[in-house]
């Protein structure tokens, strides 16, 4: 049986016009507030499983680190400063088509990865298993609160559970 499409943009343009003409910020009235140099950024994709989020933003080119240094930045600190699991995806392609080239991520504890060719199936493989990290963070975290009534041996052996799965992690890298 096939699945009925998903629509993500509720916004409906023949009915309602434009969205950004309708309902996009007035950036202009507040850009004075912050000053000359500074601005605000979006991102094009936010999804949050149990706590851990998904952050993706799509270029129709390549952009440069060095160049485009406040987007970096963003990326950069919001999956460093967050919990561990949080992952930032930038894809270069063509959204309409859903094409990917290339793809660069920014990975918990602040690991930035260059840009590499990629295709459709490489990201859906990234948010696959972000999606398994993310339910694995939230199962442990419904665990936890059994401990107190763990005998010494019981707790002796989640332990040695949870370390072997933390290394598990440490070498399983995104």
């Amino acid at each position: 049986m096939k699945a009925e499409p998903f629509d993500d943009f509720r916004w409906a343009c023949k009915d309602h016009g434009c969205f950004n003409d309708k309902k996009r910020l007035m950036f202009d009235r507040i850009y004075e507030k912050l000053g000359r140099l500074t601005g605000f950024s979006d991102l094009d994709a936010v999804s949050e499983r149990n706590g851990v989020l998904f952050l993706m933003e799509w270029k129709g080119q390549r952009w440069n680190i060095g160049r485009d240094k406040g987007s970096h930045a963003m990326h950069y600190l919001m999956t460093k400063m967050a919990r561990q699991g949080h992952l930032c995806v930038c894809v270069c392609g063509d959204a309409a088509t859903m094409r990917v080239d290339q793809l660069m991520t920014y990975t918990p504890k602040g690991t930035v990865r260059d840009w590499s060719l990629a295709n459709f199936d490489d990201l859906c493989d990234i948010i696959r298993e972000w999606k398994e990290r993310a339910d694995k963070t939230r199962a442990i975290d419904r665990i936890i609160p059994q401990l107190r009534y763990m005998t010494p041996a019981e707790f002796e052996e989640f332990a040695q559970h949870v370390m072997a799965e933390r290394e598990r992690r440490a070498r399983n890298t995104w």
